[in-house]
């Protein structure tokens, strides 16, 4: 099945500030995840994916605009790959900017590419006698497993750019306002903060050394079977693969597949992670496959427990790995941005915040969704301009489109679609916004607000800093 026949499925595991309800209330209209990621695929028409112990559903149809030559407003792209930004600065200064922007088709000439090359300069003039140390900042959107790196230059030579990971939104980011609302929010100031120590108590539950017997179970499980309640304590896992609760005999039950021997996997840790105080009492049970159906018990199933306190910040700490890490067993897209797990693990903190997870949070799945979470990363540089004279910045690097999945059958089927923001966030004052597309005679154009004209030759525009949002959407031509 081809990549663009698949809807990835993962849903934000933490979407409001008490990680509980944000985990236990997902909303019933946010089923459709951002982007698409090979690793949790499934066809839009047909998936139902079951994510700690909840059902997401995907939305499909129905999410774009009206097609033809009339059309005076952007789509809504199924997978939204967020605008161009404009440049800003940390501190409040007094600069004013000359931006012309460049989208270049050029990466289209393979036939599949669907990215293009995005050039965004800026003349910086110093207009007052003094000379001025500023912090360019320039964001861009994307996620630790899919970030391609923007390159800063002044006057042609490249800045030491430092990338710094936003918190980003609770959903996923679908449209330019919600990433606008992002930046409302302090998303870069946030940025810039220590994370969270995450101190809260744990009781930690380690299973190892299993004896398994003999037997033609199709797939031996393990499962731990403890008391619950509303009130109960949270319980995370890690290593665990299967869950369930029975509210009207009050309890809860964890279980994984046993390894085998020879297995690469057989020394993985397999833990059960108690927000605060210990369980009261729990049991081990073996299980011929992972449906724990009674009655199909496996008689000599057994593990070593090793119970000890920490806090969930030790126990995150023990188990983050580096993003790129996760990535191998996805196949990193090429050409992309590896940030360090150090960055990451910063980055993940700040997503729990202090709140008390859920009782049915897998930890694997708080660490991939970290991975693949749309957000908004901030490229930043130390730059000195002269008192009265101009320097030339320019952010470079590749952009994804916009797209509907092939399989949701909508009028946008092989149209894609790429926007930027004209002021939002920046304290520039520009004096100009100009925007050339390099099309290279690889696209048609099917809607846009930019005043791009291929048949008469206009490709150089002006744009108005009062119209916020420019979108151009195209297709391949034949």
């Amino acid at each position: 099945m081809n990549k663009t026949d698949y809807l990835a499925q993962v849903e934000n595991l933490h979407a409001s500030q008490q990680l509980r309800e944000r985990i236990t209330a997902l909303p019933a209209a946010r089923r459709q995840s951002r982007r698409f990621k090979p690793w949790m695929g499934v066809c839009a028409g047909l998936a139902v994916v079951v994510l700690g112990g909840f059902w997401l559903l995907p939305r499909i149809g129905g999410s774009s605009g009206g097609a033809g030559a009339g059309h005076d407003e952007a789509s809504t792209f199924m997978s939204y790959a967020g605008p161009v930004f404009p440049l800003t600065t940390l501190e409040d200064v007094n600069l004013t900017a000359e931006r012309h922007i460049t989208l270049d088709f050029a990466p289209w000439q393979d036939g599949n590419s669907t990215k293009i090359q995005i050039k965004d300069s800026y003349v910086l003039t110093n207009p007052t006698d003094t000379d001025l140390t500023v912090t360019l900042v320039y964001p861009f959107a994307g996620s630790f497993y899919e970030l391609y790196p923007v390159t800063l230059t002044a006057d042609g030579t490249e800045l030491e750019t430092t990338i710094y990971p936003g918190v980003g939104g609770n959903q996923s980011v679908e449209s330019w306002e919600e990433y606008a609302a992002i930046i409302k929010g302090g998303d870069l100031a946030a940025a810039h903060q220590e994370a969270p120590t995450l101190d809260t108590p744990v009781t930690v539950y380690s299973f190892s050394d299993f004896v398994l017997p003999e037997s033609d179970a199709t797939a031996p499980t393990l499962a731990v079977t403890y008391p619950w309640s509303e009130d109960a304590p949270a319980v995370l896992t890690y290593g665990f693969d299967g869950s369930g609760i029975d509210e009207e005999a009050g309890w809860a039950q964890r279980q994984f597949s046993l390894p085998d021997s020879n297995s690469p996997h057989a020394e993985d840790p397999r833990l059960l992670i108690v927000v605060g105080d210990p369980l009261e009492e729990y049991t081990i049970q073996g299980y011929q496959d992972g449906g724990c159906t009674p009655g199909e018990e496996l008689a000599g199933v057994s593990a070593h427990v090793t119970q000890y306190q920490s806090t969930l910040g030790d126990v995150l700490d023990s188990l983050c790995q580096a993003p790129d890490t996760l990535d191998q067993k996805y196949g990193k897209p090429m050409g992309v941005l590896a940030l360090s797990r150090a960055v990451f693990f910063d980055t993940l903190c700040k997503s729990f915040g202090t709140s008390i997870p859920s009782n049915m949070t897998m930890l694997e799945m708080v660490f991939e969704w970290c991975n693949i979470q749309e957000r908004i990363f901030y490229g930043e540089a130390a730059l000195t301009i002269p008192a009265g004279e101009r320097v030339t910045i320019e952010a470079s690097f590749t952009k994804e489109g916009s797209y509907d999945f092939v399989c949701a059958h909508t009028e946008n089927r092989g149209i894609y679609g790429y926007d930027l923001l004209t002021q939002l966030g920046s304290n520039l004052t520009c004096t100009q916004q100009t925007a050339t597309l390099e099309d290279r005679g690889l696209i048609q154009i099917a809607r846009q607000n930019f005043g791009f004209d291929l048949k008469k030759g206009i490709k150089t525009v002006s744009l108005d800093p009062s119209t916020e949002h420019y979108y151009l959407e195209v297709r391949r031509a034949n």
